[in-house]
């Protein structure tokens, strides 16, 4: 998922619009990639160092969408999993298992570049929670077999907690529930990064990941208590790093409903609304944490859009 420095963020947040520009804090230097990249690196000894590998994209005919992760953390000898599907059924798997020799193996969830830096397979069978109801109401059987494919270049770059690129393409196979068999044809995104992630600083944040029409972008903003850090990028024939970025959410009954979102480059200036069809909220372990996933609707194409948020405890 996408990596931020934001701040905190009443929930009538749609009247106190959260403005960054090129004075704030913004750590992004560019950072070649070769295909060696795309396997698993040498981990630092540091609890919070993190390899995070992440897919997701939107099919307007089957109209879902599918947000795959899996973050490794050697330290702790786990691999972090979390798997969601949005549209007229929501699905999730939040889970952690045993690191293998293979940290992209692991029994019923498995991932492996075919030709790295253009195509991944992705295998996945196993259990997951109906959360339609916005919580785990039951379970369902639930198979993926699908593989991420690309002609486009990669997007690599270095921040203050490490290194990390991004990556449009198609997510396309079959999704298997219970006795029915859906085709999946979606565009969408991926990214990788390794890094030191000290979540303990981050008290708010969004992350959009969005492929419309002419355009694609990423965009991630996150407040500590003192700093705010972001990053971004547009991408309409080539890449370019975002300068200034205004992201105003709105939120009804705790629920992030739609975000504004304002971001320009050196060449161009994007004003677009991204709004909700579909939200997950998934577990963080931490009970002072939140972490609400959505499917958003970003002038005439489609996104994923993540909110964080770390609540005062006692």
């Amino acid at each position: 998922m996408g990596l931020f420095t934001g701040g905190t963020l009443d929930r009538g947040a749609s009247q106190n619009p959260r403005h960054v520009t090129e004075s704030d804090t913004m750590m992004m230097n560019p950072l070649m990639i070769s295909s060696q990249d795309e396997y698993p690196h040498a981990p630092f000894e540091n609890p919070q160092w993190r390899e995070g590998y992440h897919f997701n994209a939107y099919d307007e005919d089957c109209r879902k969408a599918l947000s795959i992760s899996i973050g490794i953390r050697p330290a702790l000898g786990i691999r972090e999993e979390v798997i969601s599907l949005h549209g007229d059924l929501r699905l999730v798997y939040v889970g952690a298992s045993t690191l293998k020799e293979n940290p992209l193996a692991s029994g019923t969830f498995n991932m492996e570049p075919v030709d790295p830096l253009r195509s991944w397979n992705i295998h996945i069978n196993d259990s997951f929670h109906d959360v339609g109801g916005g919580s785990a109401d039951s379970l369902q059987q639930m198979k993926v077999e699908v593989a991420f494919e690309s002609g486009e270049p990669v997007l690599g770059y270095s921040t203050d907690r490490g290194d990390r690129y991004e990556q449009p393409g198609s997510l396309s196979g079959d999704i298997h529930l219970g006795h029915e068999d859906i085709p999946f044809r979606g565009r969408g995104m991926r990214d990788h990064s390794w890094e030191v992630r000290d979540m303990s600083v981050w008290k708010e944040w969004y992350s959009l990941m969005s492929c419309a029409p002419g355009i694609t972008m990423f965009l991630s903003l996150f407040k500590s208590d003192s700093t705010t850090t972001w990053e971004g990028w547009l991408k309409e024939k080539d890449y370019s790093y975002v300068k200034t970025l205004d992201m105003v959410p709105t939120f009804s009954s705790g629920q992030l409903t739609q975000c504004q979102v304002q971001a320009g480059t050196s060449e161009t200036q994007v004003d677009v609304l991204s709004t909700v069809l579909s939200h997950i909220f998934l577990s963080t372990g931490k009970p002072e944490s939140t972490l609400e996933e959505t499917l958003v609707q970003v002038d005439g194409g489609y996104g994923v859009l993540w909110h964080g948020r770390t609540h005062l405890v006692d």
